[in-house]
């Protein structure tokens, strides 16, 4: 990507934009892959409301939601992950000073409407942790999904994962549960690949969300953060491994509140 002289308004509101999509890092993590300014209106693409890797309740669909700027729109808008009675997993480039968090299957009428009590972010990686106060989902009825804790491991190349996301899709509505499945392509140290090859992907408003599998006991577990995305919406995204923050997750929620293990 070139770097065009731009007014400061239209400069802050591509970065804005690029952010929300996961393409540019405001840590300055990543392989070096820069996005198109263009980007695609894609869902994540090809998505269902039901995954199709593993099974999911309701009440744990409903552990799957939106993080919102203060400001009404898509741009800035992500995904984050219920995981432990008051605690939302979301990327650190998506946790926007006066954000809220949206719980709900109604996107336009959330069930619950909060602003979060404590923001914490990872000092190495793009994550971050908010907390939400305990009474406010007291009559939600969501059910967390737990961190994956262990090594991630190679042997998943070629294995398909479960993206979740709550960004836009292929009609341009943005704010319903979706997921789609797609092969793990590369694992580094600190990175996850999946791979959409031009037909499926994250989008503007996916950033943040969850990868998911399908643990030996037969529940979730996250083992991804959405990180960066390709502009096009149909390429190649990167998941934070789990494993690289599933410690600092309970640490940090242990260390600030009485909620259950995140990571069992």
């Amino acid at each position: 990507m070139g770097t065009p002289t731009l007014a400061a308004s239209t400069a802050f509101f591509l970065m804005t934009t690029l952010l929300a999509t996961g393409c540019l890092l405001s840590s300055g993590e990543g392989n070096g892959r820069e996005c198109d300014i263009g980007l695609t209106a894609g869902p994540l693409y090809a998505a269902s409301s039901m995954p199709s890797t593993l099974a999911l309740s309701r009440a744990q669909r409903l552990a799957i939601v939106m993080v919102k700027p203060a400001a009404e729109g898509t741009t800035g808008v992500c995904t984050g992950t219920l995981l432990s009675d008051t605690w939302v997993i979301t990327a650190a480039h998506c946790a926007h000073e006066e954000a809220s968090i949206a719980f709900g299957e109604d996107p336009d009428a959330p069930t619950v409407q909060v602003r979060p009590e404590e923001t914490h972010k990872h000092p190495d990686h793009d994550v971050a942790l908010l907390q939400v106060p305990a009474p406010a989902l007291k009559s939600l009825g969501a059910v967390p999904i737990a961190v994956w804790k262990r090594a991630v491991p190679e042997a998943w190349i070629g294995r398909q994962l479960e993206l979740s996301g709550r960004g836009i899709t292929e009609t341009g509505s943005f704010g319903n549960t979706q997921f789609v499945a797609e092969t793990v392509t590369a694992i580094d140290e600190s990175f996850i690949e999946v791979d959409g090859m031009g037909a499926s992907g994250a989008c503007l408003g996916d950033s943040g969300g969850a990868l998911l599998v399908q643990a030996g006991d037969a529940t979730p577990r996250i083992v991804g953060i959405l990180s960066q995305g390709a502009a096009s919406c149909r390429g190649r995204d990167l998941y934070i491994r789990a494993d690289r923050f599933a410690d600092w997750a309970l640490e940090t929620t242990q260390a600030h509140s009485t909620s259950p293990d995140p990571c069992p």
